[in-house]
């Protein structure tokens, strides 16, 4: 369990929104929220050992099965076996009693205390970042169709190329049809209708900010290049060099490509570096061929 489910407790009237996340299924966080407040509680694996031997003097169970079996059943939505109190003091308490494996009675409570964090920061700021790389994503996937309508194009015209089974061909990709097809959608009305816990909640979106979690805190290392129409940098011997894409022409002889690594004097040199071709004139062509044309009727 990674993302925001949706809890109900008997004693409170509104709907908590929880997280609980275990490293090594001995030590946990938890944390709620009602959407204006936070709370909070982390164990070590000694607290949740000695809090398991309070409330469970008989159970002999590793701390890992024990822990799994609260995840579980927080993950699987009963709300029978939750209930809650709220202090003054803003401690909230949520005690979970159920059955463990062999029908085993187990009982579980959550001491939370209210976090110095804001609602603003736990959900805001993620759903902001979802926003935006959803955001790359489309304008990235839209680019991308428009230049293989491109290169389709360009097979049917040059090539003569026609599909092979009618059904498989597509119209041109228009953006603005497409945006007010999928605004007409019943799909898109559902979505855009849904109440903020249903949202946050969402299998798609908690895996969605569980993986920009990750890129946060393991970010991947950068492309030096999209490879739309460059080649890709590859350093050879301590140059950088480009290679060419597949049918792209070599550059003219003498004629230098200007390196990453190369200092400014030189970039200034090749920049103003004439490159002189010495064309070979028709007639010391035609000369040639008389010469060789010479020498073969010496040989008969």
């Amino acid at each position: 369990m990674n993302g925001w489910k949706q809890l109900s407790c008997h004693g409170l009237d509104q709907v908590l929104l929880v997280k609980m996340t275990s490293c090594d299924k001995s030590s946990y966080e938890f944390i709620a929220s009602d959407l204006e407040l936070v709370w909070s509680e982390s164990l070590t694996a000694e607290e949740a050992q000695s809090r398991c031997k309070n409330y469970n003097p008989r159970l002999e169970a590793p701390l890992a099965s024990i822990i799994d079996h609260i995840m579980s059943t927080v993950d699987s939505h009963c709300t029978d076996v939750f209930s809650a109190t709220c202090d003054e003091q803003h401690e909230i308490k949520i005690e979970l009693k159920n059955d463990f494996s062999g029908g085993i009675p187990f009982r579980w409570q959550f001491i939370c205390g209210k976090s110095e964090q804001k609602a603003q920061d736990v959900f805001l700021s993620p759903v902001g970042r979802l926003i935006m790389s959803l955001q790359i994503t489309n304008d990235r996937l839209f680019d991308l169709i428009k230049r293989k309508d491109e290169e389709i194009r360009d097979y049917k015209e040059f090539s003569g190329v026609t599909v092979s089974r009618q059904y498989l061909e597509t119209e041109e990709f228009d953006q603005d049809r497409f945006n007010d097809t999928l605004r007409r959608s019943k799909e898109y009305q559902n979505a855009i209708n849904k109440d903020i816990i249903s949202i946050l909640t969402s299998p798609s979106v908690n895996n969605r900010m569980s993986q920009l979690e990750s890129d946060i805190s393991n970010p991947l290392p950068t492309l030096q290049s999209d490879g739309k129409d460059q080649g890709i940098h590859a350093k050879i011997k301590g140059r950088s060099r480009l290679r060419r894409p597949r049918n792209k022409r070599a550059p003219a002889k003498g004629v230098e490509i200007e390196s990453d690594n190369d200092s400014p004097s030189d970039k200034e040199v090749k920049e103003t570096a004439v490159v002189r071709y010495k064309p070979t004139s028709t007639s010391s062509k035609s000369s040639s061929k008389k010469k060789q044309v010479d020498k073969r009727k010496k040989l008969f």
